[in-house]
């Protein structure tokens, strides 16, 4: 177990990285967390496909103005994870495609699957040809077995 000291340290070293981020990526950040928190909860609660229907109601619900690129929601994503915790692969690459949705960008989740060995599986998100959250070389491993679109594709 991690001592008080090591948490509030931790704790101080992402204050101080957050504060060195414009005002966009800040409020980008904001909400990757909000959304990456419900769905972590959504899935520890519900099964996936209830917590998927209420990702499209959410991403149906609203458009945000701004010019955040796909790069960005992925980074702003990723830097959430590392305040939301077990936010693994499948949170975040729905808390993505959600925040792509809301600023007008068409993308599809897919999850797959390594059988070789054990079992091992991986979700990650595309958007206009190129993988957002969930890593090039990281999905490059798996067979697709599943892909779901947002309905603006």
């Amino acid at each position: 177990m991690q001592s008080v000291a090591y948490r509030i340290g931790a704790i101080a070293r992402k204050v101080r990285t957050y504060r060195h981020f414009s005002r966009e990526e800040r409020v980008l950040v904001r909400r990757a967390i909000a959304l990456l928190c419900a769905v972590r909860a959504g899935l520890w609660l519900l099964p996936l496909r209830r917590v998927r229907m209420a990702a499209e109601r959410l991403a149906r619900s609203r458009r945000l103005s701004g010019n955040a690129a796909e790069r960005q929601i992925g980074w702003a994503v990723r830097v959430a994870t590392r305040c939301v915790p077990d936010a693994s692969c499948l949170p975040q690459a729905l808390a993505a495609q959600v925040l792509l949705a809301w600023y007008g960008y068409a993308s599809r989740l897919h999850i797959g699957v390594v059988l070789e060995g054990r079992f091992e599986a991986h979700a990650w998100v595309e958007c206009n040809g190129s993988i957002v959250v969930g890593g090039a070389n990281e999905s490059a491993r798996y067979t697709p077995i599943l892909a779901m679109t947002n309905r603006d594709e």
